[in-house]
């Protein structure tokens, strides 16, 4: 649910992109900085790696759990992450063509051992897993999980701030607004009010000021990151 004026894409015409920096820091995990920036590349590319392999391998999901724990172990140890290149292209994109070849590499040697003596590197308890999507492909059910995943992490920030900076009320408007009940149907800002017991206006003013911080969580949530020509050395 949006309108013109208050969207939450209003004035944003893309998600942002990862920055060059963070997957260079991420190449060395022994370092604070280092580990930072890997730990935000898992969180933001398990969801969509684990979806990619679902759609692209049509095996099992618990073997796609098993190809998901290795592809990230191979992040980890830095196999994956070194042939990085962020003059040459974004990040995505490169993920993508890695995973490719991991799969053709799985398929060719019929090996699924997880590295690392079988030792998982990810927790799969975190809600349900995305399913892959009939007639999609995976470059597509990949670039959808992503998008997802950042905004489902960046709107329980969202909450996590608002609270915390007393305006918890802001909060309720747009968990109403944005995220109504299955089934209910599309409320207007007087609607809205009305379950809250707010005047139309304030509802419209939360709901912005909401918005507004959603989109600067969006751009923090990858570190340091905007969609920019002049970033040459983006990547996403």
């Amino acid at each position: 649910m949006t309108d013109p004026d208050t969207g939450l894409h209003a004035g944003s015409p893309a998600f942002p992109t990862t920055h060059g920096s963070i997957v260079c820091a991420a190449r060395e995990p022994q370092s604070d900085a280092g580990r930072t920036s890997l730990q935000k590349l898992m969180e933001a590319y398990w969801r969509p790696v684990y979806v990619y392999i679902r759609t692209a391998w049509s095996r099992p999901n618990e073997d796609a759990k098993d190809l998901t724990q290795e592809f990230l172990a191979r992040m980890i140890d830095g196999s994956v992450l070194h042939r990085a290149d962020p003059s040459k292209g974004r990040f995505r994109g490169y993920l993508k063509g890695a995973l490719r070849n991991f799969l053709m590499d799985v398929e060719k040697t019929a090996s699924r051992q997880k590295r690392g003596g079988g030792a998982s590197v990810l927790s799969f308890d975190a809600g349900p897993l995305p399913e892959p999507e009939a007639g999609a492909s995976p470059d597509e059910v990949f670039d959808r999980e992503w998008a997802a995943t950042l905004v489902r992490d960046a709107t329980a920030e969202l909450a996590r701030r608002l609270k915390a900076d007393g305006r918890a009320v802001c909060w309720r408007v747009f968990e109403r607004y944005e995220s109504p009940p299955a089934g209910s149907p599309e409320l207007s800002y007087g609607e809205v009010g009305a379950l809250l017991g707010l005047p139309a206006g304030e509802v419209k003013a939360h709901l912005t000021y909401a918005r507004l911080v959603l989109r600067k969580i969006l751009r923090e949530r990858v570190a340091d990151t905007v969609r920019s020509a002049a970033m040459s050395a983006s990547v996403a």
